[in-house]
């Protein structure tokens, strides 16, 4: 039995650490506590310190950089770091804030207090090896996957298209941060303007809405819905609507390094998706079970008229990614990967 405490300040429910936990929570091999720091004085560590000794490994979920060095510090067993970003790649390469380059000594400093450094994909691993000089020994890849106890996909996911349908619904989910590209679908929108049967609908809010509000605006963009922010549990039932899904289009570092969670969320349903081509979506999928095409308004626009007309093509690449997603992406799979590498000592 491996007994493993989550711990860290917040973010225990974020959905890459709510997969793994939900996995690592079935698993009969693994013992799971989560313990949530108040705050980081001497009390607090004496705490901890008394906590770890009746377990194997301590472990800081993603977004808690700041956490890493208290927890290091006090912990007497092994400590696994999932950071899921580096906070320098995110807010000074992909949001382009230079004021920021401090966030280089944060992630370096919590990268290096980790004894193991899980990363998403191997891009971003290679990236942790590269930029931080993160040995590879020192370092997992743990895709993100899907729990797919919550994302099941609807019989109807995977049935033709009914032509009784009065629009065809491509849709988006996101926080519209650069990585996403939200501007290329806009612009996409306004090519397809004349397509009566084709609409856009939308899904949360975040940096670049403002943004795309004003494209919508300037552009009269009457083919596209902007839905706003849907809670988790609702997300399902409004993807289940879309017939083509939407990945990412940015042209950052970072898009061309991460499989975003909606990728994993839609191919979980058995929808058909149109994304980007990108190194890190192509680590889990290729041609056959997800669309893929250079980040371009232009190219996004024809494919997604292609797409329309095709309902079989559609049909084959929701069943095709669901078949990547239940043969090694469930949540059950990721869990998996990790209990192997503790097992085996870090």
């Amino acid at each position: 039995m491996i007994r493993l405490l989550v711990v860290g300040k917040d973010n225990f429910k974020y959905n890459r650490t709510a997969v793994l936990l939900s996995g690592l929570i079935a698993h009969p091999e693994v013992d799971l506590k989560v313990h949530t720091l108040k705050t980081k004085s001497r009390k607090e560590g004496s705490v901890l310190s008394l906590l770890t000794k009746d377990f194997d490994y301590a472990f800081v979920p993603a977004f808690r950089h700041t956490d890493m060095g208290f927890v290091k510090r006090w912990s007497q067993v092994p400590v696994i770091f999932d950071p899921l970003i580096s906070k320098f790649m995110t807010k000074v390469i992909d949001y382009k804030h230079y004021h920021k380059l401090f966030k280089y000594i944060i992630d370096y400093r919590a990268f290096h207090h980790a004894d193991l450094l899980i990363a998403d994909t191997e891009a971003h691993r290679d990236y942790y090896n590269r930029m931080f000089n993160v040995p590879l020994t020192k370092s997992l890849t743990l895709p993100v996957g899907v729990n797919t106890d919550e994302f099941k996909p609807s019989k109807l996911n995977l049935e033709l298209k009914s032509e009784s349908k009065a629009k065809f619904v491509v849709g988006f989910y996101g926080s519209f941060n650069p990585l996403q590209g939200t501007s290329v679908i806009m612009e996409a929108a306004r090519l397809l303007l004349s397509n009566e049967e084709i609409v856009f609908k939308i899904i949360g809010t975040g940096y670049e809405y403002k943004a795309a509000q004003n494209q919508i605006k300037s552009n009269k963009l009457i083919n596209v819905e902007l839905v706003g922010w849907v809670q988790q549990d609702c997300l399902k039932k409004e993807i289940d609507k879309f017939d083509l899904c939407l990945g990412i289009f940015g042209s950052s570092l970072k898009a061309d390094s991460v499989v975003p969670n909606k990728i994993y969320h839609y191919a979980a349903l058995g929808k058909a998706i149109l994304t980007k081509d990108t190194m890190g979506i192509r680590e889990v999928f290729d041609e056959s079970s997800l669309e893929l095409i250079k980040a371009k308004s232009e190219d996004l626009s024809q494919s997604i008229l292609k797409l329309k007309d095709d309902d079989r093509k559609r049909k084959n690449l929701g069943q095709n990614a669901l078949n990547v997603i239940q043969g090694g992406y469930t949540h059950h799979h990721i869990a998996q990967l990790l209990v192997d590498r503790m097992k085996s000592g870090i």
